[in-house]
């Protein structure tokens, strides 16, 4: 369909629901109005009518009235005027007894007959109004005198109704409608029925003289208001019609006049652009003016495209050139083909070492007969995809013959082109055989640890990798270690990376030396090696590796004047068991690996952790616990909260110190020991946040037991990665200081702090006691505990761990070690605090031998600062 045809079917169609929606809105609205008008026009009129009735009844009983009068001065009816000129229809006088005695009648004599019986029944009642007989409504007036009763009355002429109304019958209606009003007037009532025609139906009822309701007359009403309406807008729409189809017309010719032609004309233009060779000749057809500004626009536009068709296909045929340019000289190989060699570049010819001649027309295979059968078919299956059309772009290595017999590494990249309306392959080639050789040669260098000179990591993982591939059909259990050098780093601070690269060697050694052939071993980070057993598929010959190992690793390793004494924590997980890539196994045995180091913090000895399900899930439930931990302390630190424990003095049983630790209330979680979070938030450098809070609770609640009197002294526990750094001296003393509480706190350190970095260690220790804080030893014999390093450091107080306290006084060894600590701490001028004390026993014992504090159970549980007050308040009384 033409622009123009479109366009007056738009209008066409917006016309139709214009004129829809105009007598929509007219028949409901306007209409509506104008009946509602109507009904009080025919109203008002029905009161005016009765009105005239009433007014017609009036006059007759005045002169009834008068006649009354008249008579009763014995005159005779007789000698009265002409009552026709009185406008009466029947003048009547009875005498007493109801005999007539005087009658005019005007009306027919029949009528008269029942006029006459009518009234004789109401005569003794003077009255006015109405009687209906052979359908002629008459109106009466009867009044009394002194000899009888005179009667005077009119017809009803249909002259009363007014012009627009019409009388059709009198009686009653016959009609099946509900009137659609209802009108009472005093003794006159009017119904009106609505019809399809335009007029109303009424029906005209009054009450008679002697009371009852008669059907009066009934007729029509005209419904002049709608009729005027109707022709009105039936008049409006015929001349919108003709209007709009003048318009309409005139809109039609002018657009093929001033749009379509042009157009058309311009159409013609564009297409001879595919026939003409000559494009000069179809820009210079084309004119500057079509007669409106937007054609114009177009006309040039299309010039423009012409100009820039010319200059594409200079362009093109530019690019051809250009393209055989590169093509010929390029480096690479560039080849188009179908199922064949179609064009080859001599880039080709001289990795191949076949001719042009030679490869075009040849199946592009020919060179590839030495490859595995299902690369071949992928190649083939491509190559058709391409043929028919599907666009895609694919890359490979493989390995081609050349014409001498040589085996050469290709990277080959292939697109689809589409060229004269078919489709070919587009390949672009490089020799990549010296990379390849270099990467063999790198590769060789990557799987050497350069330290141990055994595999690296990248090593180790990918011939575990190629074994597990070879080994993968054999339906048996292989094993994979990590082993990891406990506390290694520590070496590494105190005497240097290269005592500890030496360490490392001879470790390296060992575990080669003790491996059988075809078993794997790398070096996979700075303390971890890996060891992948192969030979082995039974979990008892495997453990009584895993117990090699360890004793090759606790062998006292001596350097130079240093003798070390080593342990190791060794994660093992399972081929296939636990999983059958090297990814897999190797996430499985570092997980392993984190619950040995687990084992061995708390037993400071040699540790193997199989995998297993439930073990991930541990660790899947301690990354759950860091999170939650980190979301914590970022959006809700008020879960966390500080309760004390009392520290006693064993001589007086008094409370002289408090310890403070923390607790933490999780909304996720619940109430969780600190052995769930703390050694997590140390390693993950939470722990930080977490002092800064106890630090704040701990100021709060001193300067609170201050208002009220309490003089104690707290100690806070430090972890020994945040005594470590270097703000730390300035974080204690910017918290503290500015409330003078510098000296009402203990720090409680762990002897890992002491061994780390020895000067810089008793530099702070120094300073702190230097404010007046002491410094507390906490774990005290459980560790590398070294009365060397004891002697250097200005450490107040030892505490006594709570293994070497709680089988006391029973156990002799534990016995024999706490006597010696704490002559060690008198002989050192150290005060001594035995932890975990739960008996009255061990009170006698630990004041006998002079330790000077303790605290535990047996004295008090950790409670929060209220029950503190209580405790404290109670000891002072």
């Amino acid at each position: 369909m033409s622009l123009r045809k479109k366009f007056v079917v738009v209008l066409g169609f917006v016309f139709v629901l214009s004129l829809l929606l105009t007598a929509t809105f007219y028949n409901r609205i306007i209409i509506g109005y104008f009946k509602e008008t109507e009904l009080l026009f025919i109203k008002r009129e029905f009161l005016n009518f009765t009105k005239n009735l009433d007014n017609i009844l009036e006059y007759l009983h005045n002169v009834a009235g008068n006649e009354a009068e008249y008579l009763s001065t014995e005159k005779s009816p007789s000698n009265h005027p002409d009552h026709q000129k009185l406008k009466l229809d029947f003048f009547l006088v009875f005498d007493k007894s109801g005999r007539l005695v005087f009658k005019e009648c005007y009306l027919k004599e029949i009528l008269c007959r029942k006029l006459i019986l009518a009234i004789e029944k109401s005569r003794n009642n003077p009255t006015t109004g109405f009687l209906l007989i052979d359908n002629n409504l008459i109106g009466i007036a009867l009044e009394k005198f002194d000899s009888g009763t005179v009667a005077v009355g009119q017809r009803f002429s249909e002259s009363y109704v007014s012009g627009y109304a019409s009388i059709e019958g009198y009686g009653r209606i016959n009609t099946p409608s509900y009137p659609v009003m209802d009108v009472k007037n005093g003794r006159y009532f009017l119904s009106l029925y609505d019809t399809d025609s335009g007029f109303y139906r009424f029906q005209f009822s009054l009450a008679d003289i002697t009371g009852n309701i008669v059907s009066g007359f009934y007729g029509k009403v005209e419904k002049m208001l709608w009729n005027r309406g109707h022709i009105t807008f039936h008049m409006f729409q015929f001349i919108l019609t003709v209007l709009f189809v003048g318009i309409l017309s005139f809109i039609f010719f002018s657009i093929d006049r001033f749009v379509a032609r042009p157009i058309r004309e311009l159409i013609g233009k564009i297409k001879n652009i595919s026939k003409e060779k000559d494009l000069k000749t179809v820009y210079e057809s084309i004119k500057d003016d079509y007669g409106s500004l937007e054609l114009n626009q177009l006309s040039q536009e299309i010039k423009n495209m012409i100009l820039r068709i010319e200059s594409l296909l200079q362009a093109n045929s530019e690019k051809t050139q250009l393209f055989q340019i590169i093509a010929e000289n390029a480096p690479i190989g560039i080849y188009l083909y179908t199922e064949k060699f179609e064009y080859v570049n001599p880039a080709i010819e001289k990795i191949s070492g076949y001719s042009k001649k030679e490869l075009i027309g040849k199946e592009i295979s020919f060179m590839m007969s030495h490859l595995d059968e299902n690369l071949k078919e992928e190649i083939t299956r491509n190559v058709k995809k391409r043929l028919n059309g599907e666009f895609f772009k694919n890359e490979f290595q493989t390995k081609i013959r050349t014409k001498d017999g040589q085996i050469k590494d290709i990277l080959v990249i292939s697109n689809t082109v589409k060229l004269f309306n078919k489709y070919y392959g587009l390949g672009i080639v490089l020799d990549i055989t010296e990379i390849k050789n270099l990467e063999r040669k790198l590769n060789e260098l990557l799987d050497k640890d350069t330290l141990t000179g055994l595999l690296s990591r990248y090593g180790f993982t990918r011939q575990v990798d190629e074994l597990i591939k070879i080994l993968a059909g054999k339906k048996e259990r292989y094993f994979l270690l990590i082993v990891d050098i406990s506390r290694f780093k520590v070496i590494n601070d105190s005497y240097g990376h290269q005592i500890g690269d030496r360490i490392l060697k001879v470790i390296g050694e060992r575990l080669k030396n003790s491996l059988h052939q075809g078993d794997l071993i790398g070096r996979l980070a700075a303390d971890e090696f890996g060891i992948f057993i192969s030979k082995y598929a039974r979990f008892d010959d495997i453990a009584i590796i895993v117990d090699k190992i360890i004793s090759l690793i606790e062998q006292p390793v001596e350097i130079d004047d240093y003798s070390f004494n080593l342990t190791c924590s060794i994660g093992v997980s399972v081929y296939p068991d636990d999983g059958e890539s090297i990814d897999d196994l190797l996430k499985r045995a570092d997980i392993a690996l984190v619950r040995a180091k687990e084992n061995f913090s708390e037993t400071q000895k040699s540790s193997v952790v199989f995998f297993s399900r439930d073990l991930e899930n541990k660790i899947k439930e301690r990354l759950n616990l860091e999170r939650e931990l980190r979301n914590v302390l970022k959006n809700r630190p008020e879960e966390f909260y500080v309760e004390y424990q009392p520290i006693y003095n064993l001589q007086n049983m008094k409370i002289e110190k408090l310890e403070a630790l923390v607790r933490w209330n999780s909304s996720k979680f619940g109430k969780l020991s600190p052995f769930k979070f703390i050694q997590i938030a140390e390693e993950t450098g939470l722990i930080k946040n977490i002092t800064d809070i106890v630090f704040e609770r701990v100021i709060n609640d001193l300067l609170s037991w201050r208002e009220k009197g309490i003089d104690i002294k707290v100690s806070i526990n430090i972890s020994p990665a945040e005594f470590k750094d270097n703000d730390f001296i300035d974080r204690v003393i910017s918290r503290f200081k500015p409330h003078n509480l510098e000296r009402k706190i203990s720090l409680e350190i762990t002897e890992n702090v002491l061994l780390e970095d020895v000067e810089k260690a008793r530099e702070k220790i120094k300073q702190l006691k230097q404010l007046g804080i002491d410094i507390l030893l906490d774990d005290f014999g459980t560790g590398y505990s070294s009365l060397t390093y004891l002697k250097k450091f200005p450490i107040s107080i030892l505490k006594v761990d709570r293994e070497f306290v709680k089988e006391l006084p029973e156990n002799g060894d534990d016995r024999g070690i706490v006597i010696t600590i704490i002559q060690l701490s008198q002989l050192l001028s150290m005060d001594a605090v035995a932890e975990g004390i739960e008996n009255q026993l061990q009170v006698n014992f630990l004041r006998e031998i002079g330790c000077k504090y303790g605290q535990g159970y047996f004295f008090s549980r950790p409670v929060p600062a209220e029950e503190v007050e209580k405790l404290l308040t109670a000891d002072l009384n």
